[in-house]
């Protein structure tokens, strides 16, 4: 399942109660040039971005407080720092317009805040990116590592969990260079996503694996004393950021072949691809390629994809079930004219669909029909040869009519 994406985009470059905090050139362009690729339909596509431009810092860690707090399970949170990176005692502080060297602790943002507030939410897709000095330094906070860089980096290659991307090491200074316009490590996440060159593997989207793979070399090649890191904190799945506007070679492949799938599996698919996690499901794409370039044929390649679709059985939420789809797949799945009990099968099914016609179907109902249905099924010799076509569907079907419905799933094996 999708959700919402959120970004909020925070640009500090004037601290005029510090003397020894000068003036930054570019933070204000940082954010704005990244809130259009952002906002941007054909590339980040977020559905709300905030720029906070020269605030307080109270007023900043409201505002994440605020994003964090809201977001729900499957919304993705981007957090995005430009200014002065400050560090006392190996912990590093993100400045703001109020800030005072002598009181970083309550005039900035200290980066131990912003790391509770995004324990604290219920968003498993969360992105930080800072384009300051020292910024490595919040890779220890965040990993709770103690040690040396080499430590503490660790390459994202999943979708879930807390993505962090800084501009430098620990140790290192973020530069910005006047013909730029744009600190040089967000000057080249700005370039990769709206050229679309970030797309190391030209499928359509950009992962943060990919874009971070992209600033790294771009930023290194420039010559510059500075070295992007990246961390994943319980990552799983790669994450997209954006899409690349590249021709989406795997989406045209489904299309090629989307005659020769059954509709249910075609469904299936395209949600796949809908939902930008492909790195959830690479098996997936590989058996369809291993379908197009006839490697397997149809009745070789369903198994299949149902047993790597099993493997993520999980009741889905019951806001999110088609049951008139579900229904259907079903009853085409059993459907076979031949059999004995085909008849009474699929008058069962009938019968649950025609209670979905109306205006307010009666859950009870369903639920019989389709029992019935299933109790005619596995009486048949080749049902078990069906269980795991059957599992996705029976399981959203169970979820969409309730607790005490899921007594069918026992049927399918769960």
């Amino acid at each position: 399942m999708s959700g919402r994406r959120f970004a909020i985009l925070i640009a500090s470059s004037r601290f005029p109660n510090e003397p020894g905090l000068p003036p930054l050139q570019f933070p204000e362009n940082d954010a704005d040039g990244l809130s259009k690729v952002l906002r941007s339909e054909e590339r980040g596509n977020f559905d709300d971005v905030v720029v906070l431009k020269n605030e307080h810092s109270q007023e900043v860690i409201h505002q994440i407080d605020r994003f964090l707090a809201e977001a729900r399970k499957d919304d993705l949170v981007l957090i995005y720092y430009s200014g002065h990176g400050k560090l006392d005692r190996g912990h590093l502080y993100l400045s703001t317009t109020n800030t005072q060297i002598r009181y970083l602790r309550s005039t900035s943002i200290p980066i131990e805040t912003i790391k509770n507030l995004t324990e604290s939410s219920l968003s498993n897709k969360k992105v930080i990116f800072l384009d300051c000095c020292y910024s490595g330094a919040a890779g220890g906070t965040f990993t709770g590592s103690k040690g040396g860089v080499d430590d503490q980096l660790r390459m994202m290659s999943e979708g879930y969990g807390t993505y962090l991307m800084t501009a430098s090491t620990s140790v290192q200074v973020a530069e910005e260079r006047p013909e730029d316009q744009y600190g040089v490590f967000t000057k080249h996440i700005i370039g990769g996503i709206r050229s679309g060159e970030a797309d190391r593997n030209n499928d359509g989207f950009i992962t943060m694996d990919e874009l971070y793979q992209h600033v790294h070399e771009q930023v290194r090649a420039e010559g510059c004393r500075q070295e992007p890191m990246t961390w994943g904190l319980d990552v799983k799945g790669k994450l997209v950021i954006a899409k690349s506007g590249k021709k989406l070679n795997h989406y045209a492949k489904l299309l090629e072949i989307g005659k020769r799938l059954p509709p249910y599996v075609l469904l299936e698919a395209i949600k796949i691809y809908d939902s930008g996690l492909l790195g959830e499901n690479t098996d997936h794409i590989a058996l369809l390629e291993k379908l197009a370039d006839n490697r397997l044929n149809i009745d070789e390649f369903t198994p299949e994809w149902y047993k790597f679709l099993n493997k993520k059985s999980n009741m889905p939420e019951p806001t999110g079930v088609e049951i008139k789809l579900e229904i259907a797949a079903i009853r085409q799945i059993l459907a076979e004219p031949q059999s004995h009990a085909h008849k009474k099968i699929d008058n069962a099914l009938e019968e649950a669909e025609d209670e979905l016609r109306k205006y307010k179907p009666d859950k009870y109902d369903v639920g019989k029909a389709l029992e019935r249905a299933m109790n005619y099924a596995q009486r048949e010799d080749n049902f078990n040869t069906k269980i795991e076509t059957l599992k996705p569907h029976m399981l959203s079907v169970s979820a969409w009519l309730g607790e005490n419905w899921y007594h069918l799933t026992k049927i399918i094996g769960q």
